[in-house]
């Protein structure tokens, strides 16, 4: 039997029976042709719906702001911050040990290739930075992840001459931004991965100048022999002012020495509440994590991410469910919680074990989260967030 997808009708089957030995799935499809910086020189951006964004670091508004610099123009605004990331960026994977490039693409990570030159990453990153860059400006963007086949990819055998094999690492991703007239058209941020890395120039650090220094003629020196006897056995005269400035100094050190001894005692009591705080939530965090059952540790991750946006100045309703809190999170633009809070449901009440490995993956995700949270906000607010005891005295401490 042969399925084909060319004819609207035929475009969906069900095989009751199962695939068989001979069968084959036929998909026909027509990709469309990319359209060139000039075709799309006036092109109006299209409406398209799209979840609220994550309050973004000033840091990334402020380098897609220099990338589009005295450039108008949607598409060649999208362009100019593609070239941006191509240009500046150092195509890593990461795997190799010399040159570690960490995995994610969570607004710390995103921050931090942009903070920490040079920019590195692979195409999952590029991509992800330029969509938020593209968003930043009032744009909408997308990521799609799909397979490139490689530039010297050889054709098939010879039972199939036109086929293309393709392989776990062609994976990709790039950007792609809606434009009336032309549907969703592909930008690709990433730097080619021949790209060398920036060279930094040691030699002025481990060259020296030669300096010609002219050595003073040794005085004359008195010889063992000649020594007068009596000149030997007399003691230098020390001057009384000499001993007198000699005190003073002894005294001086000996204030600054008691200054920083009470300095040191302050910046310890003061930062003795400091470490208490941290501390406590620390094993409030630990407690939840280990807990016994699997269920009960996706139940307190879904309790510490909603204490960190507690900290960090959101309110909850006594009374809300998981999925209404969640709601609630997102339509305050706090944080975007997808499929956590029905996850959390779905482990406290479905009569069905929960496996380990689910658990801490939920945990991965809810860091994840967290970090994102805490990297939108100032500095002072993230250690003011850190440092807050508003999840610890909420009135809604029941479970949920």
């Amino acid at each position: 039997m042969t399925l084909r997808t060319d004819e609207p009708a035929a475009a969906t089957g069900l095989m009751p029976g199962g695939w068989h030995t001979g069968d084959e799935y036929v998909v026909t499809s027509a990709v469309a042709g990319r359209p060139s910086t000039d075709q799309l020189q006036g092109a109006v951006p299209s409406v398209v719906p799209f979840p609220s964004t994550a309050a973004l670091p000033d840091l990334l508004r402020s380098k897609a702001t220099s990338y589009i610099s005295g450039v108008s123009g949607a598409a060649a605004q999208v362009e100019a911050i593609r070239a941006g990331l191509a240009d500046e960026g150092i195509f890593n994977h990461g795997d190799d040990p010399d040159q570690p490039s960490a995995a994610g693409h969570g607004l710390d990570r995103m921050t931090g290739m942009i903070s920490n030159p040079p920019m590195e990453g692979d195409q999952e990153q590029f991509a992800t930075l330029m969509a938020l860059m593209v968003r930043s400006i009032g744009l909408p963007a997308r990521v799609a992840v799909g397979f490139v086949p490689p530039s010297d990819q050889t054709a098939g055998d010879a039972a199939d001459p036109d086929s293309v094999v393709l392989r776990g690492r062609d994976i990709s991703a790039w950007v792609e931004v809606p434009f009336d007239g032309y549907g969703w058209v592909a930008f690709d941020p990433s730097p080619p991965p021949n790209k060398p890395d920036p060279e930094t120039d040691q030699s002025n650090l481990t060259q020296r100048r030669a300096v010609t220094v002219e050595v003073p003629p040794a005085l004359p020196q008195a010889q063992p022999d000649s020594v007068d006897a009596a000149s030997a056995n007399q003691r230098p005269e020390v001057d009384d002012q000499d001993s007198t400035d000699a005190e003073d100094d002894s005294s001086l050190l000996s204030l600054l020495l008691a200054m920083l001894g009470w300095l040191a005692l302050l910046l310890v009591v003061l930062a003795l509440p400091v470490l208490v705080i941290l501390a406590i939530k620390a094993a409030r965090r630990r407690r939840r994590r280990r807990a016994e059952a699997p269920a009960a540790q996706i139940a307190g991750g879904w309790a510490e991410l909603l204490d960190s946006a507690v900290d960090a100045g959101y309110r909850p309703v006594a009374w809300h469910t998981r999925t209404e809190t969640a709601t609630d999170l997102q339509t305050a633009g706090v944080l975007t919680v997808d499929w956590l809070a029905p996850a959390a449901d779905a482990a406290e009440f479905s009569p069905g074990p929960v496996s380990p490995d689910r658990a801490a993956g939920y945990w991965r995700e809810v860091d994840d989260r967290s970090a994102e949270l805490l990297a939108g906000l100032p500095l002072w607010r993230r250690w003011r967030a850190r440092l807050s005891l508003a999840s610890m005295r909420r009135a809604d401490r029941r479970p949920r």
